[in-house]
């Protein structure tokens, strides 16, 4: 049971508060370190992350709302509150989820504003956060009710009704084993007192303490002791409220909020100056590689050019002995085709030569005949070695 129970309040935690896994898994983390009463370690880890540039925006929301909760929880009211703005400016940088951040930062505005004695400045708050309150989770509505239970006794003045608030508000907070259920109960102790119910007033008290000093909230034990000190000692139980007061002084002597919240700005501190550290040697080594690629691209750049330059060269040279290879190959060419000329023309005798060029002239047989001083048939004879060697068909070709 306890398994689903877990599971659907992750999927709501993701559907409506817009909590992712990580988100999830960090609160889990600081809560346990919280319990442990590590803060130093806890605010360390949250320092690192919103300073992170890769954090996402909500992710940096939640740390610094979780150091809120770090700094009210020890009584630090002032970072409190100071981390619960950087809360509400780094989320509503993510503007789908800027109502419901809006609503938390109202709530715990107006816890911190009790936590403070401030009850006008905290009531005056939960009109605000009225139309918020269904979008809240278990033990932020657990919260709501419990400033809707200050309203009706500051405001109102109807203390029943503030009762019911603050009834429903404590079991709620007793399933999540919330950090703030012993302030609700000193509420209800200081409700009692306003209603002269003295055996309910001590039993808040008794369960207050008890969930105080098992979740650690020393802050809340002072507060428990001082509330129900001031109530002996106007009942004029005096010696019950020495006893209290004594109580007090020696809690609060072991425990020092100012001390433990100077160790914290200290954590801060160390994690801002090495994280600058780490930022100087990032871009150092950033400009390094910047510097070593300038050289690398000017180094291939004159590499390229000095390629380029001897390439061009080279196609020069390649270029005039392509010319000078088809120049020789034109006159090769030419010299081969007139060898191949003069080879394929017949070989005449001197004889037949002299009668072609007669023919040529449109001499007749008869006439070769008697110029050459030879017979007719003589001449009909080298007429048909020719028309062979020339290979012609008859006179007229020849002419």
């Amino acid at each position: 049971m306890k398994v689903w129970i877990t599971f659907f309040i992750g999927i709501w935690s993701v559907l409506v508060m817009g909590k992712t896994p990580e988100i999830l898994e960090l609160e889990q983390e600081i809560a346990e370190l919280s319990r442990k009463e590590e803060y130093e370690v806890a605010i360390e880890k949250l320092q690192w992350i919103v300073l992170d540039p890769t954090s996402s925006n909500l992710v940096k929301a939640e740390a610094f709302f979780l150091k809120h909760e770090i700094y009210s929880k020890i009584g630090i009211y002032t970072e409190a509150e100071s981390n619960l703005k950087w809360f509400l400016q780094q989320a509503v940088k993510d503007k789908k989820t800027t109502d419901s951040y809006e609503g938390r930062y109202k709530l715990f505005s107006a816890v911190l504003y009790y936590k403070q004695y401030e009850y006008q400045k905290a009531i005056a708050l939960v009109e605000e956060i009225r139309p918020y309150s269904s979008a809240y989770s278990s033990t932020e509505y657990a919260l709501y009710l419990f400033l809707e239970g200050l309203y009706k006794i500051e405001k109102e003045k109807s203390y029943n009704s503030a009762l019911i608030d603050l009834d429903v508000s404590i079991e709620l907070l007793k399933q999540e084993k919330s950090d703030y259920l012993p302030m609700v109960y000193k509420e209800q102790l200081r409700l009692y007192m306003l209603l002269n119910k003295h055996e309910k007033a001590v039993e808040s008290y008794e369960h207050g303490l008890r969930y105080a000093e098992e979740l650690k909230v020393t802050t809340e034990v002072l507060e428990l002791h001082r509330l129900l000190a001031d109530y002996y000692q106007s009942i004029g139980w005096n010696k019950e409220s020495l006893a209290l007061s004594e109580a007090v002084l020696i809690t609060g002597t072991a425990y020092s909020s100012p001390h433990l919240g100077s160790k914290l700005y200290f954590v801060e501190k160390d994690v801002l100056k090495r994280s600058k550290v780490l930022e100087q040697r990032k871009s150092k080594t950033i400009q390094s590689i910047l510097l070593g690629s300038v050289v690398v691209v000017c180094l291939l750049i004159g590499f390229s050019f000095v390629s380029y330059q001897k390439n061009r060269k080279r196609k020069t040279l390649i270029e005039l002995e392509n010319r000078e290879l088809k120049t020789n190959y034109t006159s090769l060419k030419q010299e081969k085709e007139k060898k191949k000329e003069q080879e394929d023309q017949p070989v005449l005798t001197e004889r037949q030569a002299t009668i072609l060029s007669l023919v040529k002239a449109g001499k007749t047989n008869k006439e070769i005949a008697l110029i050459l001083c030879i017979s007719e048939n003589t001449v009909k004879y080298h007429l048909k070695i020719i028309y062979n060697l020339l290979k012609v068909n008859g006179r007229s070709e020849l002419i």
